[in-house]
């Protein structure tokens, strides 16, 4: 993960400054990780929602990396 840079929002709390860019995304709440690509654009595909195991975090990763 040394080539991707992590930006971690926090939207826990039910406010207007969260909701716009929940909506923006389509998200319905945490944990819900997106992985974007270098043209900016999210890797929709690789969306995860929920929790998920180290593997299948892995697994989301190199399929990601993969579309870039």
């Amino acid at each position: 993960m040394n080539d991707m840079q992590l930006l971690r929002p926090d939207v826990t709390t039910d406010n207007t400054d969260n909701q716009a860019p929940m909506r923006r995304h389509q998200i319905l709440g945490p944990p819900t990780l997106l992985l974007i690509g270098p043209d900016g654009h999210e890797r929709r595909g690789e969306r995860i929602i929920g929790e998920l195991s180290a593997d299948e975090f892995l697994a989301r990763l190199a399929q990601a990396k993969q579309r870039n």
